[in-house]
């Protein structure tokens, strides 16, 4: 059986923050097969915003960031690229992670928690000392939130990206909508509002900030809810520095 010092549920952009500030031995569990999907998948774009890095890893991400042409001096970040130097923190930090995986369970032991994992390779169980979830709604928690559908669209957009160039118009949805019914209010507001849509986003959008908090034991840290890639990442560092 795997031991490590610290589980996170989610490679998001704050896990990464966390794994890559804490130093220590981490294994990250994410559903999907890509990094940072609750910023770069969902198109979660909001009006620029200057983010102030205090932590090491995060002036560095920012540094990196800013020196590929992904950051600029608004606070604009061109999300998608952004994924591949998070991914460099990953392999610099030797950070395990398992893609295409659920987590099943999550039990309380006496001295930290067992965690059960599903994928290609069946179950399989990890012993951690703690337990980080930093996934949009939380794993076990049922949190509900608020979601969109996000949408880039060449022309009247509501939230416009210089460096990407690309508009985007974030939707309100109802919990009970899934897939479908976000592409048929896309569609619509684009034939209402005369525009072209360039891409619609492949993950649901929360937009609301969301304060720590814990549930037996367990973390929950949405990434998402921080206001863009770059904050999360630095609010993941900071929380280390703050001593988890």
């Amino acid at each position: 059986m795997k031991e490590t010092e610290l589980f996170i549920v989610g490679a998001t952009f704050a896990a990464i923050g966390i794994a890559d500030a804490l130093g220590k031995q981490t294994v990250i569990a994410e559903e999907t097969c890509v990094l940072g999907t609750e910023f770069a998948a969902a198109f979660n774009q909001k009006e620029p915003k200057k983010i102030t890095c205090f932590t090491e890893s995060g002036k560095k991400l920012e540094k990196q960031l800013a020196m590929r042409g992904l950051l600029n001096p608004n606070g604009e970040i061109y999300a998608q690229p952004a994924v591949f130097v998070l991914a460099k923190a990953c392999i610099r930090q030797q950070i395990q992670l398992h893609f295409n995986t659920l987590v099943t369970e999550i039990k309380k032991l006496e001295n930290g928690y067992k965690v059960t994992l599903f994928n290609c390779d069946g179950y399989q169980t990890i012993l951690a000392k703690q337990v980080i979830d930093t996934t949009s709604t939380g794993v076990f928690k049922n949190k509900k939130r608020e979601k969109w559908i996000c949408s880039a669209v060449a022309q009247n957009g509501q939230i416009k990206n210089e460096i990407t160039d690309m508009q985007y118009i974030p939707i309100p949805l109802a919990e009970s909508e899934g897939w479908v019914e976000a592409r048929k209010k896309t569609l619509a507001y684009a034939k209402e509002k005369n525009a072209k849509i360039v891409m619609i986003a492949n993950a649901f959008c929360y937009r609301d900030r969301v304060q720590p908090t814990e549930q037996e034991g367990v973390l929950w840290i949405p990434s998402d809810g921080f206001y863009n890639l770059l904050d999360a990442y630095e609010g993941g560092a900071a929380y280390v520095q703050q001593g988890i």
